[in-house]
């Protein structure tokens, strides 16, 4: 029997079951994870996709979904905007003085023009639409004016950045509300 002949070697496969017994207890003995709590909280689940499929550059912490507060991995969260907002004085002056130009704008409601038209059309033929959207307008959210309302949402654009709009039902109509109902200043 010569060492460069791979024939002649006797060779006996070892038994899967060894292996794969000697992974769980060194998979026990690292992580404190035991076979019968193989989805335990916080334990990511085993990679399954094949060998050759290359993973992300960067994967997500694990439990990184457990944490449901807005922004709670940002450096900066929303109260610590709100606290600036209200602590600085130079800053309260600028956002004070930006929701009064947006409130001083004129504003009016025209029709749209249609595609393929050169002009718009007269506001007169949609005078009932008009007014019923300017009675609208008038009081958005039933609680506040437009002035108030408008100066709600710049409110939460400047110091926030992140205005959201809820539509709700109105109460005695099947049609959702189509304006968001900002946070009280």
């Amino acid at each position: 029997m010569s060492l460069a002949d791979p024939t002649s070697a006797r060779t006996r496969p070892i038994p899967k079951s060894v292996i794969t017994r000697a992974l769980e207890g060194v998979r026990y003995a690292i992580t404190g994870v035991a076979p019968d709590t193989w989805f335990g909280p916080m334990q990511p689940l085993a990679p399954m996709a094949p060998a050759v499929v290359a993973g992300r550059r960067f994967d997500y912490p694990v439990g990184y979904n457990l944490q449901y507060g807005p922004r709670a991995y940002e450096p900066v969260g929303f109260a610590d905007l709100r606290a600036l907002a209200d602590n600085c004085d130079i800053l309260r002056l600028v956002i004070e003085t930006r929701k009064d130009q947006i409130e001083a704008q004129d504003w009016d409601i025209r029709p749209r023009k249609t595609a393929g038209a050169s002009a718009r059309p007269r506001a007169s033929r949609f005078a009932a639409d008009i007014a019923a959207a300017k009675t609208f307008l008038a009081f958005p959210d039933r609680e506040h004016d437009f002035a108030q309302w408008t100066r709600m949402i710049a409110e939460e654009m400047f110091v926030t950045d992140a205005t959201s709009r809820a539509r709700r039902r109105r109460p005695r109509c099947r049609s959702r509300h189509p304006f968001p109902r900002p946070r009280a200043i």
